[in-house]
């Protein structure tokens, strides 16, 4: 049965409301996740323990990023999910060529974290950081460094309340860093220990 125009038209407006008040009561369109997870499939399968976190490498335009503040979030934020993570300065002990020889310590996994982006434009006048790092835990005894798990982070850190509380900007990138590293590693699956295993 065909229905007046002026019939149609009402119920197309009347379809169109939920979705009008939907975006007034927001306010904002809504917006992307900050984490995407690329890779979990391999983590339960190996369950590692013990975790090698190698040197941050640094590839945002300037390379102005908090690398060892990183590196040290991410190992308090592992010991928080139950890993086991290697010191830092037991693994450094054994770098060759800046760079970690996996399986040299019998480590189970290696966390590798890279910095695609540390942008400090926003700094001044809004207090802001915009910046993109990933995190990949891979498998030690794979020949090819199989992924474990894997994740990447994009968001514009709003530094204002700490920058106004800290004394130096290297305690702000300190708090930085922290809020890196917990929101990657909340989606990265806690480890369950079995009783009696490691």
């Amino acid at each position: 049965m065909a229905f007046p125009r002026i019939q149609i038209t009402a119920l197309s407006a009347l379809a169109a409301v939920p979705l009008f008040l939907s975006c007034e009561s927001t306010g904002k369109p809504l917006e992307a996740p900050a984490v995407t997870v690329m890779n979990h499939g391999g983590l339960l399968a190996v369950s590692p323990a013990d975790i090698v976190i190698a040197p941050v490498q640094d590839l945002s335009l300037g390379a102005v990023a908090p690398r060892e503040e990183l590196r040290q979030a991410f190992q308090q934020g592992l010991v928080s999910r139950r890993y086991s993570p290697l010191a830092l300065d037991y693994v450094d002990a054994k770098l060759v060529d800046a760079a970690f020889v996996a399986g040299s310590l019998r480590e189970e996994a290696v966390l590798e974290i890279q910095v695609l982006a540390w942008d400090m434009s926003l700094w001044d006048l809004h207090s802001a950081v915009s910046v993109e790092v990933r995190a990949r835990l891979v498998n030690s005894a794979a020949a090819e460094g199989e992924p474990l798990w894997g994740a990447n982070f994009t968001k514009r850190l709003n530094l204002s309340s700490e920058r106004h509380t800290s004394p130096t900007q290297a305690l702000v990138m300190g708090r930085a860093a922290q809020m890196v590293a917990a929101e990657l590693l909340a989606v990265l699956p806690a480890r369950n220990p079995v009783p009696g295993g490691n």
